[in-house]
């Protein structure tokens, strides 16, 4: 068994000279850094400081339920920085101690094991599954593992006020996205959107003409004619998809689906047909 290796630092940065390379580009990005720390701690600004308040800090956002994932979303640090931290490295470099201060944790009365009612909860991460993100996805949107979105997509007990909060995020943040476009596979994308037409959960864009996806009494499952059109609409770009791996061009299936040839291009592109 092979033992993964870390990949080099591009060429030209102080990383890739301590990772032994002397180049010329490195060894002048090396010095230049070093004037640079030089000068910084001369004014009272070294590169590192003490790590204790960005240990504090994190400690304080763990204590307000934000998961690792979160925090390193949030502020823009590596797994290995957080790991660091949280062992007791001493300093760190001032950017990334500014970086984990300016994370907010998250509102005080989503912070407690009270229960809501999961309705809206449930219906976004179905609206979400619709609209073609995998659990996975949504998962790794959330910080949290795929069998706990599983969960909450079939539940019918109430959730904690913290997981709601977590799950409306992770919607904002997904329901007005294109999948395909942001690293779903466009086969998982299609499985997600077939799954829900299946199962009658509407996508993001019924919700938002509905406008009461938090009430309970809101009917959930969509018009019969706005779901045949979605069925259509599948059926019809699976059969791009096909015509396409036949070797038809794009003006042939346009004509063979009855789309203009602009939507067709528009479909293959995204991956979406």
């Amino acid at each position: 068994m092979t033992t993964a290796t870390r990949p080099l630092p591009p060429h030209g940065t102080t990383r890739r000279y301590e990772r032994g390379c002397r180049c010329d580009a490195c060894r002048r990005q090396r010095g230049a850094d070093v004037k640079r720390a030089r000068y910084l701690r001369s004014i009272g600004r070294p590169l590192t400081v003490p790590a204790k308040d960005a240990r504090r800090h994190l400690d304080a956002l763990h204590a307000a339920g934000m998961s690792d994932q979160a925090i390193i979303d949030a502020a823009g640090v590596s797994p290995d920085t957080l790991y660091g931290l949280t062992q007791g490295r001493s300093t760190v470099r001032r950017t990334t101690h500014d970086a984990i201060l300016a994370v907010q944790p998250p509102p005080a009365a989503m912070r407690n094991n009270q229960r809501t009612d999961g309705t809206g909860t449930r219906r976004r991460l179905r609206a979400l599954i619709a609209a073609g993100w995998p659990r996975a996805a949504i998962a790794r949107e959330m910080g949290a593992h795929k069998e706990w979105v599983q969960y909450l997509v079939k539940t019918e007990r109430p959730v904690t006020t913290w997981t709601a909060y977590r799950v409306s995020l992770a919607y904002e943040a997904l329901a007005a996205r294109q999948p395909e476009d942001n690293g779903v596979q466009p086969i998982r994308a299609r499985a997600a959107r077939e799954e829900a037409l299946a199962a009658g959960w509407p996508d993001p864009l019924f919700w938002e003409d509905w406008g009461e996806i938090d009430n309970p009494e809101a009917p959930e499952r969509e018009p019969e004619e706005r779901r045949t059109i979605r069925s259509e609409a599948a059926y019809k770009a699976g059969e791009v998809r096909h015509l396409a791996a036949c070797g038809l061009t794009t003006k042939e299936i346009a004509d063979r689906v009855s789309y203009s040839t602009g939507y067709v291009e528009q479909l293959l592109a995204r991956g979406s047909a």
